[in-house]
């Protein structure tokens, strides 16, 4: 893999977006209409995946093209958004994933598949609050690596306050940690 990029699929709410009840919400998306708790370091996490060069990152949000604010909250450049995908792309991918069209299946997850067409053998990473079983299943059959900020010690480490750009770049080296296994 070292050679190649791994493809990390961001999502924000419950990622870089965490409710904290004791901070206030953040105006710098006021504009947009839309109410935030950034995470302490979101702009340092995402400066450090930015600087990561072994990392292509994508977002894979409900946000869909609206994820781009936090590249401009953060001064880096636009990700690719992969999640919404069109009907006419949905439907491409379930003819190309036989396996998603048999029945109700988590439209990130064929998202992420559909994405990832265009990367054939690239390792995948999925930073999420919360996975549903077949996401589980199919990272396990194609050996991507799943992070759950819902996990306590993850959610601890997202959400630490003090030295934000070190703890910003420990998180992506504990991903990378996590690769190497």
């Amino acid at each position: 893999m070292a050679n190649k990029k791994q493809i990390w699929f961001l999502d924000v709410d419950g990622v870089f977006n965490i409710l904290q009840r004791h901070k206030e919400r953040d105006h710098a998306f006021a504009a947009f209409k839309r109410t935030v708790w950034p995470i302490p370091m979101a702009r340092y996490l995402l400066q450090a995946i930015v600087d990561n060069r072994y990392v292509h990152p994508v977002w894979l949000s409900a946000w869909g093209d609206s994820a781009v604010m936090w590249n401009e909250y953060s001064l880096t450049p636009h990700f690719p958004v992969a999640y919404h995908i069109s009907e006419k792309q949905e439907k491409y991918a379930k003819e190309l994933y036989p396996q998603f069209a048999e029945g109700r299946i988590d439209g990130k997850l064929v998202a992420a598949q559909y994405y990832l067409r265009k990367f054939p053998g690239r390792q995948a990473v999925w930073i999420e609050d919360g996975f549903c079983p077949e996401t589980v299943e199919w990272a396990q059959q194609q050996g991507h690596v799943l992070v759950d900020t819902t996990q306590e010690a993850i959610r601890d480490r997202l959400l630490v306050e003090d030295d934000l750009e070190k703890a910003a770049y420990r998180f992506v080296d504990m991903i990378q940690e996590r690769i190497a296994r």
